[in-house]
């Protein structure tokens, strides 16, 4: 026997499961009179390469359609990160037309694939491989009737909004609820907010810390990232009016509980009077806050069960983040157009200082529209 690569004859070798091994020591190379046979693997990753060349890249002719990988996988049987796998593969052995079409006679779907690559001919493609290519049209039911989850927003209306922003305080919570329902901020903006974060001078308030409670800690996340809010709102009067409230209760409040109150927290507006940072109570515990001012204001939810994929309904009551669309109504009502109410409280990208001039007078009207009401309503 000869050496492939240099021609000179070939000392035998060892003998291993009856194959006849050789070695050439010039080219330092083993081989074997045994015929190279490829392996069943070789073979599925040769007909996952001729069906993505017959299916994907073109339109395959007999089941006039496109193909995705995902299908491929589906008819040989196998995963679709095994097809990617295959695709990379390099050096693959050469199969003759005859033995390839001997293995995909015996092999499962084999008679399908061979007729997707065109070696045989059919009428019509088999129920199973339309299963695998064809994808069954669904029915289409009319819904135009039933609002849309995502139409329904959760709101007070405005007798009751009236009352919120007009309320006596009296704790700390309802410091929190009159300032939210004011500015229309998100629940993670105001547990994040500290006073360092107010500008005084230019009557600015900068949301740039999320926080997050755990089951023995309070985690916040100060650095930029998707969750971390990063937005600045205008201060009214009526706001700073709030802050500086909250700002004195607060230092009343470490007075008085002396080395009992958590000065970790200090800084932040929402803390309850011990100092500890306030949860996210504020959109689960609402009855002292809905008896006082008589919030009857509810809405239907309704989900499906994972369990039983049955519709429930469930009646929501008032929550804190019920304010931030609450603020949108009142500012349409105030006058504010509907461009700019898409610009303050959408994601819209436009210049920040011309967003904070555009929130500056939006907030202005809202603050002369609630005057004007409550006016109203105490002349009555």
């Amino acid at each position: 026997m000869k050496c492939e690569k240099c021609g000179k004859e070939l000392p035998i070798n060892s003998k291993k499961n009856g194959v006849q091994y050789y070695y050439c020591r010039n080219c330092k190379m083993s081989c074997s009179d045994k015929p190279h046979e490829p392996k069943p693997l070789n073979f599925d990753a040769y007909v996952a390469r001729q069906l993505v060349k017959n299916c994907i890249y073109k339109t395959n002719e007999f089941t006039h359609s496109k193909w995705t990988k995902n299908q491929i996988a589906r008819l040989l049987g196998y995963r679709y990160q095994d097809i990617k796998n295959w695709l990379k593969l390099k050096n693959l052995p050469t199969i003759s037309k005859k033995k390839f079409e001997n293995y995909l006679e015996n092999r499962e779907n084999g008679y399908d694939i061979l007729c997707v690559l065109g070696y045989r001919t059919a009428d019509n493609p088999s129920e199973n491989l339309k299963k695998i290519v064809y994808r069954k049209a669904r029915e289409k039911k009319d819904t135009s009737h039933i609002p849309k989850e995502r139409d329904v927003f959760f709101h007070i209306n405005e007798p009751e909004y009236l009352r919120l922003v007009n309320m006596t305080i009296t704790n700390r919570k309802e410091a929190i609820f009159v300032l939210g329902a004011l500015l229309g901020c998100r629940t993670r903006e105001i547990l994040g907010a500290k006073y360092t974060d107010i500008d005084y001078e230019n009557k600015t308030i900068y949301f740039q810390r999320a926080i997050s409670f755990e089951k023995e800690s309070v985690l916040i996340l100060e650095e930029k990232s998707i969750f971390t809010p990063n937005k600045k709102y205008p201060l009214t009067e009526r706001m700073l009016i709030v802050i500086e409230w909250l700002k004195t209760n607060s230092e009343q409040n470490r007075q008085k509980l002396g080395s009992e109150f958590n000065t970790k927290y200090s800084d932040f507006l929402c803390i309850k009077e011990n100092g500890e940072p306030a949860s996210f109570a504020l959109n689960k515990d609402t009855k002292d806050i809905r008896d006082k001012l008589k919030i009857t204001s509810e809405f239907a939810h309704t989900w499906k069960s994972k369990i039983d994929n049955l519709e429930n309904v469930e009646m929501r009551k008032f929550q804190f983040k019920w304010l931030r669309y609450s603020v949108k109504l009142m500012m349409k009502n105030a006058g504010v157009s509907q461009k700019d109410i898409d610009i303050i409280f959408g994601r819209k990208y436009i210049d920040s200082k011309t967003k904070l001039e555009i929130m500056r007078k939006a907030y202005d009207l809202l603050d002369k529209y609630i005057e004007e009401k409550s006016s109203q309503v105490k002349n009555k």
